[in-house]
């Protein structure tokens, strides 16, 4: 069964280069390899006929560009900006939140490196643990500072899953309206009617367990497959496809996983064959 992967990184040689000559990725993981014939190879081994394509953390800033002139599917954002904790629910990012609901945009949310980049131990590169958490972050920041409930335009699609974000959200709905910290308008189901209206991909996180919980969250057709080609070692890639291939769920389940939602997602791919 063919699938559509909306979570699939490209290196182009000049952004390869750029992340040389800045020492690397801060986060400690390795800069893959790419070339045209190895994203072939695992479009083939996945059953990928098309690819959503991204650049992962750290990137360029281009937004009207990119989908004004360019009329690219959507725009890829980093969980956190600059220097300290500026999440993407801080103020500062109201105006760019706001020309994006203005065009009801596809935003790629991908995690990026915290603030402190210290490793726990040498085996311990962020994206392996600390990175699902940022995105977790990332998110929870968007519906607390209501930028979801001010944008409702934008649709936010989250990495891994959604990182934390399903499996702690209940905590904070539970726990935050009660406190002297508590939102005003957002009660325990304000906050987990908001959580629910992102979109999530499978990618590296396509394993019963976290299947299980993710499916049981999300709304009907807002889990899309993605594989984190290249950033993922091809090994992985094929164990968390066949992972997610094996699931016991139905079949029209995983149509959608694989294309319908991204069809209805992107209207560009509409009318494609899959």
């Amino acid at each position: 069964m063919s699938k559509i992967d909306v979570h699939h990184h490209v290196y182009p040689p000049e952004f390869t280069e750029a992340l040389n000559q800045a020492g690397g990725d801060p986060s400690g993981w390795y800069i893959p390899p790419w070339t045209l014939s190895a994203d072939h190879d695992i479009k083939t081994l996945t059953g990928t006929k098309t690819a959503i394509l991204s650049v992962t953390a750290p990137g360029p800033s281009i937004l009207a560009y990119a989908l004004d002139t360019l009329h690219a599917d959507g725009v890829i954002v980093y969980t956190r900006y600059g220097t300290s904790h500026t999440y993407l629910g801080d103020a500062a990012l109201a105006p760019v939140w706001a020309e994006l609901d203005r065009r009801a945009a596809v935003v790629f949310v991908h995690p990026t490196h915290p603030v402190n980049t210290a490793l726990v131990n040498a085996h311990m590169a962020q994206p392996l643990f600390d990175y699902p958490h940022e995105t977790g972050r990332a998110a929870i920041d968007l519906i607390l500072q209501g930028r979801t409930r001010q944008f409702p335009h934008i649709k936010f699609m989250l990495s891994h899953a959604g990182g934390t974000l399903p499996a702690l959200v209940d905590r904070v709905a539970g726990l935050l309206p009660h406190t002297p910290m508590s939102v005003v308008g957002l009660g325990a189901e304000e906050i987990l009617a908001e959580a629910r209206r992102f979109y999530f991909d499978t990618a590296l996180s396509s394993a019963g367990t976290t299947m299980g919980m993710l499916l049981g969250f999300a709304e009907k057709g807002h889990v899309l497959f993605g594989s984190d080609f290249p950033n993922a070692p091809d090994r992985s890639i094929k164990y968390f496809t066949r992972q997610l291939e094996g699931l016991e769920v139905g079949e029209e389940v995983k149509e959608d996983i694989y294309f319908w939602a991204a069809r209805k997602l992107f209207p560009r791919l509409a009318g494609r064959e899959v």
